[in-house]
Formats: C-alpha cells, structure tokens, sequence
C-alpha cells in the first residue's frame, strides 16, 4: 500500500502533466516574418538600467484579452510606439497576428520571445517578466503584460542600446516596420476621407500626429491612433495615455481634420496569419485525450473507480 507521500508525488507528477503550459497553443499559428533561409538573430536582453525599480510579473498573463485598452503610456515620450500597439489591438487581424510575434520560450517558459525585423532579417529579444516602473501601465481590468513586455524588447531592438530612453520620440510607421507589417508610409491630412475608411476596413495600421498647438483639447506634438469613421466622416481617435490620465476617446469632425491639427497619418500593413485549423484540432483532441488517461490515473491512485 502506497504511503500518502508517495500518493501525493504521483498525484502532483499528473498535475504537472495536466495544467496548462506558459508556452503552449503559441506554435500554431506562429508566423516567420524573415527571408528563407535567414537564419534569426538571437538577442538575450538585460533588463534597462533606466528601468527604475523592476516588479516580478511572472504570475501575470501574457495575453488574456487583447484591446487597445491595455495601452497606457506612462514615463516615456513614447507615444508613436504605442499607437501603433493599440491600432493592432484594435482590428481582428492585429490580435490574431501579435502573439505570434510575442511568445513565452518554449524552451524557458520564465522567458519572452519578441520578434522583429528589418531588411528580411529577424531579431528575436528574449527578456524576461521583471517590468520597470517607468513603463506603460497594466489594465487593471485584466493586467495582460504583452504591451510591457513589447515595450521592454523595443528599448533594446530600436537602437540596440538597451535603454528606455532610447525609445523618447519616433514615428508609428517605423514601428510597424520592426513589427513586420509591410508596406507602410505615411499619409497627408487632405487625404480623401473614403481612403481612410479603406485603410480602417482594410484593418490597416492608422495613426496620427498632432501639431505643436492643435486646437480641440488634443496634446501637442502627440500620436494618437484611429478607431474607425463613420458616415459622416467623423474620425474616432484613442489616445495612449490609455486610463493614466488627459481624454482616452477624441471625435474629430470632418471641418477639423486640417493641418493647424495635425501633421500627418502613418500606416501600416499586418500580415494575415492562418492556423491550420485541422493540424490545431488534432492537437487538442490529444492533448485532452491525455489529460483523461491523467485524471483517471490519479482516481486510481486516490482508490476511486
């Protein structure tokens, strides 16, 4: 007869089995945003010096939900940076297409994997769950860490200076470059308002830059992002201020879309990413078929039927 130490081992082996891994369900549907035959660069990150004090985060998810609520810029002049997070956050295709690029290592589940590229090459910044207090804050509603953990990958990619520093100022279209969503480019604010409403039914990348001293109570020398237009050719904006502080949601109407406002659009193009939905349903149906066999097996330790 087993003892109840030995009972307890066996049942916390079958725990582990079963509870769900950091790592698992990000293969599926993970993308390769370099060139064939390109081998990725592997970059291990230390945390910023300038980081301020850093919290352990490891108990928090990855990704829950993703909504461009979970932007709120903070201790940084890094507006541009994310505006852009939130324009994906806020379109079907830019949810489905971040975690493939954000991902816990597979190999370290105590470790983020961050993907970037330029000229066909990819980066990819392992950097570990420890955020610093100069960084955008959690939603409180869900604390999701990907838009921190982006952030802290950045501070190393953009200028491989590994500084937060190093990401005051900057342009969203740059951005969404490093972030594989090509082409981008930038947009005059006379373009025609049936151009913008193809680019956010298109789910495109949108952001926008403010002037040094618009009018409309925006902030200056700003990026906002753009949600949608409506039929009247009213323009909905979020700021990345988030719930930090100032106006989260700005209408801004046909007559006010003028160059006393604002400098320019900046756009980007996410890639569709496509899951083998077969390949995914195979896997789950194994995976559950196995935690079955688990839980009967621990019944049985236990003496149950």
């Amino acid at each position: 007869m087993k003892s109840n130490a030995e009972k307890a081992k066996q049942l916390q082996d079958i725990f582990d089995k079963i509870k769900p891994s950091k790592g698992a369900g990000a293969a599926p549907g993970r993308v390769q945003i370099s060139g064939a035959g390109v081998a990725p660069i592997e970059i291990f990150q230390t945390d910023p010096s300038d980081g301020g004090s850093y919290t352990n985060c490891s108990s928090l998810p990855l990704f829950s939900k993703i909504s461009p609520d979970d932007i709120s810029q903070y201790g940084l002049a890094d507006c541009y940076f994310l505006a852009c997070l939130g324009s994906m956050a806020s379109t079907e295709k830019g949810r489905a297409y971040l975690p493939t690029i954000c991902f816990y290592d597979p190999t370290n589940p105590s470790k983020v994997i961050v993907c970037f590229q330029r000229n066909g090459t990819v980066t990819r910044i392992h950097t570990d769950l420890m955020i610093g207090s100069v960084q955008a804050k959690f939603n409180p509603a869900d604390s999701d860490l990907w838009v921190e953990i982006f952030e802290k990958a950045y501070a190393y990619y953009r200028q491989a200076a590994d500084t937060f520093a190093s990401l005051n100022y900057g342009y969203s279209q740059a951005v969404a470059s490093d972030l594989g969503c090509l082409p981008v480019g930038s947009l005059s604010i006379a373009t025609p308002f049936d151009t913008i409403r193809t680019a956010l039914s298109n789910q495109q990348i949108l952001t926008i830059c403010t002037t040094t001293t618009p009018g409309l109570g925006l902030v200056g020398n700003h990026e906002y992002f753009c949600l949608s237009i409506d039929s009247a050719n009213n323009i909905y904006l979020e700021n990345p201020w988030g719930f930090s502080g100032g106006v989260k949601f700005v209408t801004i109407a046909p007559a006010d879309m003028k160059t006393t406002n604002f400098n320019y659009y900046e756009y980007g193009t996410i890639p569709a990413v496509t899951i083998d939905q077969s390949a995914l349903i195979a896997q789950l149906e194994a995976k559950l078929a196995q935690a079955l066999l688990d839980i009967q097996n621990a019944k049985n330790i236990l003496g149950g039927v």
